[in-house]
């Protein structure tokens, strides 16, 4: 039957990648593989979306049963668990955090706890229906002044081509057929911020393979300097690709980072390597290193100095 043989190859790739998380390593795999055993028999029977504690229950978010983003909570308790604790790490209160890419808001949420009671969240995230969930989400945690721009981020201020297929939409070309494409606004981050916003302590970009044509408008803010960026990277297959990100970086002056160990540890990438799922990249590094003071950074070789 092929719908079951499916759900099962989707099984055993969820599985797999379960195991390999850092959120599931040691004594915390066991508590991964239960969560991921009730959540599947969840989503296949009562399909409830509870509200759970999370970050260690300094907030609460929402989890529908057809949201990866959910998903990764209940497994994890920090989807991106490196990059999500070297961000607790970094954010003070008052800080102000920009979430390009929000999704249902597991950075957005995150944030807020740390940056709280006079900080600063900002949201994009163009996908109407998720939309509803990233507001419900803010509301359950008391983030009445977090602002949501629900539009797409890109390098002009224009109006693209989204498709909503499943819980994680993407910018897609116009000639795309399919019925879960609608088009949507889109704006450059100087845009919609530099007139707007002050410092920027930290921003995430995760936009499914747009992450450059969002720094590209971003560029003013750049030139500003933000505190730490991070930026989903797995898209980044080809030379090329990395090469141009990379570029761009440099040209603004950061440099880009995998974070390895909750230490942290981060290794700098250079553009001929192959790029890891997130990354994150550095502009001030005195600052960095004021913030988190535990940091170690080095080269696939060594450290650096």
């Amino acid at each position: 039957m092929p719908p079951l043989g499916n759900a099962v190859r989707a099984s055993r790739r969820v599985l797999g990648n379960l195991l390999s998380h850092p959120g599931s390593r040691g004594s915390r795999r066991v508590l991964s593989l239960a969560r991921f055993a009730l959540w599947q028999l969840n989503k296949r029977t009562v399909r409830a979306a509870p509200t759970l504690p999370v970050y260690g229950h300094k907030a609460r978010m929402r989890a529908y049963p057809d949201s990866q983003a959910a998903s990764g909570l209940i497994y994890f308790g920090y989807p991106d668990w490196l990059e999500m604790r070297l961000l607790e790490k970094f954010l003070r209160p008052g800080d102000t955090f920009v979430d390009v890419g929000a999704n249902i808001g597991t950075y957005s949420v995150l944030a807020h706890t740390c940056v709280a009671p006079h900080g600063t969240i900002v949201a994009f995230e163009p996908d109407p229906r998720i939309v509803a969930r990233l507001r419900e989400n803010f509301q359950l945690n008391g983030m009445d002044t977090a602002r949501i721009h629900a539009v797409a981020v890109s390098n002009e201020n224009t109006r693209v081509a989204f498709c909503a297929a499943d819980s994680v939409g993407a910018v897609v070309q116009s000639s795309h057929h399919s019925r879960d494409v609608q088009h949507v606004s889109a704006v450059k981050l100087d845009t919609a911020l530099l007139d707007s916003i002050g410092d920027i302590a930290a921003m995430k970009i995760d936009i499914e393979g747009h992450e450059l044509s969002a720094l590209h408008g971003a560029s003013e803010l750049l030139d500003g300097g933000v505190g730490l960026i991070m930026l989903e990277t797995n898209q980044c297959a080809s030379h090329d690709e990395r090469r141009e990100l990379q570029s761009f970086l440099s040209s603004k002056d950061y440099a880009l980072f995998s974070v390895e160990d909750d230490e942290p540890t981060l290794c700098a990438l250079s553009a001929p390597s192959s790029y890891p799922h997130n990354a994150v990249a550095i502009r001030d590094m005195a600052r960095f290193r004021a913030r988190v003071p535990s940091a170690k950074l080095t080269t696939s070789g060594g450290s650096l100095a």
